[in-house]
């Protein structure tokens, strides 16, 4: 299998942060500045695994110019050219980052392998992973990202994304497109077969979906880091607002909340590309 990239990312935890079961990831501070260039570096090793199925992953790399060459096709295949900033494939790749990272999930299907343009836009779930539970049940990840400013305009967002996404119509759709685009490297991979089949009923399938919830946003805490103590402080009470707002709007499956504070969208954002333009043809 292709090799994953090494860690970067930490979980900020407090107690209320843990009671609450929220995964707060963080690139850490260097000289008191929020880490945007690693973490923009970091996604970047992320992409050929994003980009594309793991069988369309090379098991080893034999030298450099096959590492450039993997990079120019995955950044092709996200975007030909720079986006504007109301693009989310950065919060999608985030959310693939952390589910992979902080759950052990194993990315059942690329989505972005299926768009028909280079600079469509993803339709439906932004994530779609599975997971082997501790008692060996299969669960199916279906996530949602929001790469925002402001984080309660993003919760909104996501929320309003997944009440639409869970309709029953549009998850037997869901269902038939991935259906037999299944890596066969993915853990239990023979009854995933039989869970995406047009013929097996939803019913028999929606207790085993998880959906994890993906929001960025501008903090004040990270443009004013002073210490692990007064930033950890700050820093629980943006999230648990976040996480009122989520827990406000009813949600009918498990939820996986994700909520990624930021100095700034647009640094990350610009930084993000700037690297991935050293690999555009």
């Amino acid at each position: 299998m292709y090799p994953r990239p090494t860690p970067l990312l930490i979980a900020r935890e407090t107690e209320a942060i843990s009671r609450r079961g929220l995964l707060v990831p963080c690139p850490q501070f260097d000289g008191r500045q929020w880490r945007f260039g690693r973490l923009a570096a970091h996604l970047t090793d992320w992409l050929p695994e994003f980009a594309f199925r793991p069988d369309d992953l090379p098991d080893r790399i034999e030298n450099t110019s096959e590492v450039r060459r993997l990079m120019e096709r995955a950044i092709a295949h996200l975007y030909s050219e720079k986006a504007g900033p109301s693009r989310g494939e950065l919060g999608e790749l985030l959310l693939h980052v952390c589910c992979r990272q902080f759950f052990g999930t194993f990315p059942a299907v690329s989505k972005l392998f299926y768009k028909t343009s280079s600079n469509e836009v993803v339709k439906g779930f932004d994530l779609a992973h599975v997971r082997l539970s501790e008692e060996g049940e299969i669960e199916i990840w279906l996530g949602e990202a929001k790469f925002y400013r402001d984080g309660k305009q993003a919760v909104r967002a996501a929320v309003k994304s997944v009440k639409e996404h869970l309709d029953r119509g549009f998850l037997q759709g869901e269902k038939i497109m991935l259906g037999g685009k299944i890596s066969k490297f993915t853990p239990g991979y023979e009854r995933l077969q039989w869970m995406f089949d047009v013929d097996t009923p939803l019913d028999q399938i929606f207790d085993r979906i998880v959906v994890p919830i993906l929001v960025t946003y501008d903090s004040e805490s990270c443009l004013d880091f002073q210490g692990e103590d007064s930033y950890n402080s700050q820093l629980e009470a943006e999230v648990l607002a976040l996480d009122d707002e989520v827990n406000s709007r009813n949600i009918a499956v498990s939820v996986v909340k994700i909520m990624i504070p930021m100095n700034s969208k647009k640094l990350l954002q610009d930084e993000f590309d700037r690297r991935m333009g050293f690999y555009r043809t």
